[in-house]
Parts: structure tokens; C-alpha cells; sequence
């Protein structure tokens, strides 16, 4: 509030009458007034100036200047024209009252004065002035209250202007963009896509406004880029997923991308996010990898025939042979080493025979995925120190592809657990989710430096191979001393 209004109120009198101001003083002083008595008038602007007082008592007849004029002075001041002044002298005569009124007078005291008169007429005075004072502070407030929301209406104008010339400037700049654009709500619900968006998609603007945006993709895709979705919403963190779009029987392969967009809060407001057209990169690395996985299966195939029809064939004539002797006949000596050469004859048919079905695992036509990786788990866990524990949930049969590509990622990973991690401990977890399967692979390794390794290792490069392949998304985490861990989610 101004300085202006005060928890005491402070009375200017001039009067060359030493008595009366003092008398004045007094009384006053006990209402509770600051009385500031002045026997000259010369100096009572700059004094009222420096005092700013409630109300100004002016003697009319002053030693050094006219009241009247005294009084107009005060008016004419820009700081002091709104305090009261009270007239005091002999205003019987109607010409004096209209020359006090002309001067700015706010009213009269006749002298002699009553006490009591002139208290009760200081005090009203005094009492309507701090009214007028606050009902102004009231005033001031309000106007001041006003000018801030004019001014924040102006700002909200300016900002409103700014954010739809922003938004043109974007528009603009997005139609000349080689990717498709597109924005959404928080929900995910599209607000805008650029021509781009829509070449790509085979979607118009019109359709593709107020749209789930996942509803958008192509429907064996659903799944995957829903599930990643909601993986990246979860751990707030971009998204970037490939995926496919069908439009008048044409099958389109794109990279979408997308970002939170968040205001000043830090509250989510919405998504942003572009499509890169990706299908004839997609077509020539889908037709390798076509190539150097049928490759493979088709070379295994062969080594495992041959092993099987060669080498094995040979190995077991060879015993033949051997059981064919009569050991009757036979040194000790040769009869020791009889026995040994049977046992290693048996040792390497075995091994031929498991070699042979690690490399075409035909029991899964026959008995089925879980069957045939039951199966592995049970030959390397009776044959290392490594413990393997398997959990799964899958109660029905998968296509044949999905089939030998999870036997051949998990047969791959426990490969590289062998070979490089050291460790005593394989959990495998394959599970049916609402989009596809899920299968986790972690061991209590050594573990590596992940980046390091990025692009290098053949298993791990081969298992990423499988999962592209089957459309799927493959993570892989791993820390020195801390194991390793690779999480794969293959659509349906």
C-alpha cells in the first residue's frame, strides 16, 4: 500500500499565535495525531512536502504571507493539492467564506473556536480523507491490476500470433521436407501430417487426423511397434522403429520416429515424429539376409548329411569290422587296445550323430520346438559345468521360420555363453505375449563392454541376423563382470 496512507495521521497547523498552536498540539496529540505547529507560513509547502500530513491547519492571517494565497499554493502543488486544508480566522463576512472557497478551502474555522467543534470537524475531516486515500489505493491497485492483465492479454496475443505464424513457418518448411512429418496429442492421437506423411502412407491428411497413429500401420506390424510403443512411453525415451505401411495392396517399409514434446512444466503435451521411407534399403537387406539364412540351413543341411551318411557310415562299418575279430586270438596288450579303439568308435559316432542334429534339427518337425530345445539344454547341461534353467509358456505350435529361428538363436546364444562367457549359471525364459514372443537369454558371465563388441562378434551378429529375419527387435545388454542379458521380441 502507499505511503501515503498511514497508521498515524500527522496535522500541519501554521498559526502565528504561539498559544493556540500549542494548545492545538496538545489537544490533538492525545487523539493520537503527529502535530507539526508553525508560526510563519513561508515554509509550510516545503515542510508539508517533506511531512506529506493528513490535514493542513492555515491561520488566514499569517506574519509573512496571505492564508488565501498560502492555501492556493498548497492547491497548485502537484504533491499536496489532495490534502485537506481547514481555514482558520473571522468568516463572517460572506466575501471572505467565497474568497477561502476560490483559494481551495476544504472548510472553516471560526476563531475564537469552539474545542470541541474543532476536534469533531479534524477528526470527520481526517476520517473522510483516509476513506479517500484508501477508496484511491483501491483505485490504484485495480488500475495497476488492470494494466498487468491488459498487458498479459497483449502478451497472450503476441504469444497466440507468434505460435500460429510458428506453426505456418513449420507447416511451410514441412511440406518441403524429404520425410514424412506428423505430430500427435498426448494420447497419441495425430493432429497434423505433412504431404509427405501421407505419399508415404497412403493416407490422406483428412483420414489420417483424429487417428490412433499406430492404427495406421500395416496390421502384421501392429504388434511390434505397439509394444515398442509402449516400451519407449514407459522409459521415456525417443522412439524408432521400422516398420511396414499397406496401401492399394502396396506394401511400404518405413523408419518412424518419434519425441515427447513436453511445456515448460515438464508436462507431456505430445509427440512429434517423422517417417522415412525405407523399402527399397528394406528389399535388398531383407533379400540378403533371405539369402544368407537359407544358405546357412542349406550348408548345415549338407555338412549334416554328410557327416551323417559319410562319416558316419564309415565309422560304424569300422566297428563293425572291428567286432567282427576274434579276440581270442588277441595279446592282451592287443585286447587293451581292442577295447579302447571300440570305445573311441562309439565316442565318435555319438559325437558325429550330435553334431549332425545340432546342424539340421529335424526332431522339430517331428517333436516340436520346446521338445527339440528341452533336448539341446539336456545334452550341454549333462556335458558342461553349466547350469541351464528353461521357462516357457508356449502351448502351441509356431510357424516353421519362427520355429528354427528361436532354436537357432538360443542354440547360438548358449554357444557364446560356452565359448566366451565363463559362466555357471543360463536362465532362458520364452514366453507368449498379446503381440508375439518374447524370449530372454541372461547369464551370470563375465560379461563385455557392449559398444565394443557392436558389429564384431559373429554369434551376436548371427543372432541379429535370426531376428531381422523374423521382423523382430533384439537388446543386448552387457557389463564387465555383471553377465549378459539379450532381450528379443518377435511379432506374431
Amino acid at each position: 500500500m502507499d505511503s501515503d496512507v498511514k497508521n498515524v495521521s500527522r496535522l500541519l497547523v501554521a498559526d502565528p499565535d504561539p498559544y493556540v498552536g500549542k494548545y492545538i498540539s496538545s489537544l490533538f496529540k492525545k487523539e493520537g495525531y503527529e502535530v507539526y505547529v508553525r508560526e510563519r507560513g513561508g515554509n509550510v509547502i516545503s515542510e508539508a512536502e517533506k511531512l506529506h500530513p493528513d490535514i493542513i491547519l492555515l491561520d488566514i492571517k499569517l506574519p509573512d504571507i496571505d492564508g488565501f494565497e498560502l492555501c492556493s499554493g498548497l492547491r497548485d502543488n502537484q504533491d499536496l493539492h489532495e490534502i485537506p486544508v481547514l481555514l482558520l480566522g473571522s468568516f463572517h463576512n460572506r466575501e471572505i467564506r467565497l474568497k477561502g472557497i476560490e483559494a481551495g478551502a476544504d472548510d472553516f474555522i471560526v476563531k475564537p473556536f469552539d474545542i470541541e467543534e474543532l476536534r469533531i470537524r479534524v477528526n470527520t475531516i481526517s476520517r473522510l480523507d483516509r476513506y479517500r486515500k484508501l477508496l484511491k489505493e483501491r483505485e490504484r491497485i485495480q488500475k495497476i491490476k488492470k494494466e498487468e492483465e491488459e498487458k498479459k492479454q497483449k502478451l497472450r496475443e503476441k504469444s497466440r500470433r507468434a505460435l500460429q505464424q510458428s506453426k505456418k513457418h513449420f507447416e511451410n518448411l514441412s511440406q518441403l521436407s524429404p520425410v514424412g512429418i506428423f505430430s500427435t496429442d498426448e494420447d497419441g492421437y495425430i493432429q497434423y501430417v505433412n504431404s509427405k506423411w501421407s505419399e508415404i502412407s497412403g493416407i490422406s491428411k483428412n483420414d489420417a487426423k483424429g487417428v490412433y497413429w499406430i492404427d495406421t500401420v500395416y496390421s502384421p506390424d501392429y504388434n511390434t511397434v505397439r509394444y515398442n510403443w509402449e516400451r519407449s512411453i514407459d522409459s521415456d525415451e525417443p522412439f524408432s522403429v521400422e516398420h511396414r505401411f499397406k496401401s492399394n495392396n502396396v506394401i511400404v517399409w518405413v523408419l518412424t520416429q518419434t519425441i515427447a514434446e513436453r511445456d515448460e512444466n515438464g508436462k507431456l503435451t505430445g509427440f512429434i515424429g517423422t517417417i522415412t521411407n525405407l523399402t527399397e534399403k528394406h528389399k535388398k537387406e531383407k533379400d540378403i539376409l533371405n539369402t544368407i539364412v537359407q544358405t546357412q540351413e542349406s550348408e548345415r543341411k549338407k555338412f549334416a548329411e554328410t557327416l551323417h551318411d559319410s562319416v558316419g557310415q564309415l565309422l560304424s562299418a569300422t566297428k563293425m569290422h572291428l567286432n567282427a575279430m576274434n579276440r581270442e586270438d588277441m595279446s592282451s596288450q592287443l585286447s587293451e587296445l581292442y577295447d579302447k579303439s571300440i570305445e573311441l568308435l562309439e565316442n565318435a559316432i555319438n559325437e558325429t550323430r550330435s553334431i549332425s542334429h545340432s546342424l539340421t534339427p529335424s526332431g522339430l518337425k517331428e517333436f516340436g520346438l520346446i521338445s527339440s530345445l528341452e533336448s539341446i539344454i539336456k545334452n550341454i547341461s549333462s556335458d558342461n559345468s553349466l547350469k541351464i534353467n528353461f521357462e516357457h509358456d508356449i502351448d502351441f505350435k509356431l510357424n516353421e521360420d519362427m520355429e528354427i529361428g528361436i532354436y537357432r538363436i538360443i542354440q547360438e546364444s548358449l554357444h557364446n555363453i560356452m565359448k566366451h562367457a565363463n559362466a555357471s549359471r543360463a536362465d532362458i525364459y520364452l514366453k507368449k505375449r498379446d503381440y508375439g514372443i518374447s524370449l530372454k537369454i541372461n547369464d551370470d558371465g563375465e560379461g563385455f563392454q557392449a559398444d565394443e563388441v557392436t558389429g564384431k562378434g559373429v554369434g551376436l551378429h548371427n543372432i541379429r541376423n535370426r531376428v531381422r529375419y523374423l521382423s523382430g527387435d533384439v537388446e543386448i545388454t552387457s557389463k564387465p563382470a555383471e553377465g549378459t542379458s539379450v532381450d528379443i521380441f518377435l511379432p506374431k
